[in-house]
């Protein structure tokens, strides 16, 4: 077992631009650090934002805490989510954000802003974790508290992944075309 599986770990995948909600990612880290010295926060993406948060990481000193992993092969995200106890996204806009499902199908627990089809995705036991865009204290309070809460995990990580199975390709599709005929 290496370090990183050892320590608790927070994803963000997504693009690096404040639509995405990449600014808000070191003040949530620096909160969540002060309860949860060992915490991992593992950045996967690339963007506008790439040399703002980098800087950002370094004035607060938390390069021991977020790595920036850069642009990742979707090939190669899945190992990434394996190694995860939360999914972070603080998105200030989304559609139907592809990336809760993919949280959701690997099992990790999720924190995530309420825009777009958010709430429409999200299973009832995690809608507690579905949060007002741009709540930096509520995002790093829901973060921590799945982090030290193993049972919760568990819950949050079955919930998932029966929930997930309603957005089989097939089912998705279908959606949409009863959607296109209204």
């Amino acid at each position: 077992v290496t370090q990183a599986h050892i320590r608790p770990t927070v994803l963000f995948v997504h693009r690096l631009s404040e639509r995405k909600g990449a600014n808000y990612l070191v003040p949530i880290a620096k909160e969540v650090v002060k309860s949860i010295e060992n915490v991992q926060f593992l950045i996967a993406g690339d963007g506008p934002y790439m040399e703002t948060l980098k800087e950002d990481i370094k004035q607060n000193k938390l390069e021991k805490n977020v790595m920036v992993l850069g642009s990742v092969p979707n090939k190669e995200i899945m190992k990434y989510y394996a190694r995860s106890d939360v999914f972070l996204m603080p998105s200030n806009e989304e559609g139907f954000p592809r990336v809760l499902l993919e949280a959701m199908a690997m099992g990790v627990p999720f924190v995530a802003s309420d825009v777009g089809g958010v709430r429409d995705i999200v299973p009832d036991t995690a809608q507690e974790f579905v949060l007002e865009k741009g709540n930096v204290t509520a995002f790093a309070n829901a973060v921590k508290k799945v982090l030290v809460d193993k049972k919760l995990q568990g819950v949050l990580r079955d919930v998932g992944l029966t929930h997930v199975k309603n957005y089989t390709v097939e089912k998705v599709a279908k959606l949409t075309v009863k959607t296109l005929e209204i």
